[in-house]
């Protein structure tokens, strides 16, 4: 979804699997990037297992599609050292059997869960999303001073002028 589209501004190189044909078509039609590369798995074991297409392993793994439980656990396998996996809405650990096996299978691997809580894009109400880190997490900043100011923040500045501070201080 969306998601793929955030992630292609601020990676390398980004995989998406897609289980969706509707979507799938509109992301072929209009979103062509050299970093994104989309592919439609149906909902069965095709699609948890569209992870292990590719002989690689991955720096940041997102969970926030079908079969989380089973993606999840696929994940874990192709996390690189150092690597997060991410899992979208964990707060529906609280109604769903599905969220609760994703969870426990991302503590199966020594991960260091960290939750953040807020709002989301079109929702009048909070979630959750959780960060489920290695032990050896160490990515590099982007910037040089830390932390930055969230998107809503204006602290004085125009977003002009935030812009230019940002880049000059990466």
């Amino acid at each position: 979804g969306n998601s793929s589209l955030f992630w292609a501004e601020r990676a390398k190189q980004v995989t998406s699997i897609e289980d969706n044909p509707q979507w799938f078509e509109k992301w072929q039609q209009e979103f062509q990037k050299d970093n994104l590369d989309i592919r439609w798995r149906d909902e069965g074991e095709g699609y948890f297992n569209a992870i292990f297409e590719d002989e690689k392993k991955y720096d940041v793994i997102i969970v926030d599609g079908k079969r989380r439980a089973d993606c999840a656990r696929t994940a874990l396998e192709k996390l690189n050292d150092g690597g997060m996996i991410i899992l979208d809405d964990s707060d529906r650990i609280n109604t769903s059997q599905e969220y609760v096996e994703a969870v426990n299978n991302l503590k199966k691997g020594n991960l260091i869960q960290v939750d953040f809580y807020g709002f989301c894009p079109m929702n009048n109400y909070t979630k959750t999303t959780s960060l489920f880190l290695s032990r050896d997490f160490n990515f590099k900043s982007q910037y040089i001073i830390q932390p930055i100011n969230g998107l809503g923040n204006l602290w004085g500045m125009g977003r002009k002028h935030r812009k230019e501070f940002y880049k000059a201080n990466r």
